[in-house]
């Protein structure tokens, strides 16, 4: 019988090149006057201080408490070049931000692909762990593990099963909507596919031998009312249906069980 297949930026230090600098405090020159002040003039060179650029876009030396009034018109401290050095860093900072998001959501789908993948595996192997039949199996799971699908409705069976299989199962009901409706015992079933893709599903018959044993009987209830044979263990019953094979004489059909199909 063929066995069933049964993933903000901080301010940086620098030295200023402007050609126009002023100074908010003024200081005395050696060699002039006595009382006279003098203020820096106009140079094209640099100013010999460090300056910062503030978060307003000031050039400020702290050290010496002096700010640029003026911002020179071209060169690195000019305010157009102020202006694009920010929006560059600006876009620089988003591009980051964009690269981590997508590294993150490349990271999460990696690990739910892993984890589909694995429950997709542990599937499988628990499947074929009850339903697989291969050539290297021995009489002692075939007959017990092999043939048990649990408890389950019998809504469930038919995707379990293939023309001519059976499998025992604990019948249980197809909803639970309160404790009250929990059973406290389910019956053993044996439940089939015919030849035809029917499913039917027989109880057993359970006798008391004298010595204590429990004496096994198929009950093909109303589709075959002859009286099946006695086993004296659930694992005989199993290999003799297994064994054996019933043909219809009418349409020729070959069937597990000696069943009238309606």
């Amino acid at each position: 019988m063929a066995g069933w297949m049964r993933y903000s930026k901080s301010s940086t230090s620098t030295t200023t090149s402007s050609s126009s600098v002023s100074s908010l405090s003024s200081r005395s020159t050696r060699g002039s006057r006595k009382g006279s002040r003098s203020v820096e003039s106009d140079s094209d060179s640099p100013p010999s201080y460090a300056v910062v650029e503030d978060r307003h876009g000031n050039l400020v030396s702290k050290a010496l408490n002096v700010i640029w009034p003026q911002r020179p018109e071209k060169g690195r401290y000019s305010l157009d070049e102020y202006k694009r050095r920010k929006a560059r860093e600006k876009e620089l900072q988003r591009k980051k931000q964009r690269l981590a998001r997508k590294q993150e959501q490349r990271g999460r789908r990696k690990k739910e692909k892993i984890k589909v993948i694995k429950d997709e595996d542990n599937a499988k192997a628990k499947q074929s762990n009850i339903f697989s039949e291969g050539d290297n199996r021995n009489e002692k799971y075939e007959l017990s593990t092999s043939k048990f699908l649990g408890v389950m409705a019998y809504s469930q069976l038919r995707r379990l099963l293939r023309p001519n299989e059976f499998r025992l199962y604990y019948a249980c009901p197809e909803t639970i909507s309160s404790l009250a409706e929990v059973p406290i015992r389910m019956p053993l079933k044996l439940v089939c596919m015919s030849s035809s893709g029917k499913l039917y599903q027989f109880g057993f018959n359970e006798e008391l031998s004298n010595n204590g044993s429990i004496n096994w009987q198929l009950d093909l209830g109303p589709f075959n009312k002859h009286e099946q044979p006695i086993f004296k263990s659930l694992k005989a019953l199993l290999k003799y249906y297994e064994s054996y094979a019933n043909i219809h004489q009418k349409n020729g059909t070959v069937e597990i069980f000696p069943i009238h199909e309606r």
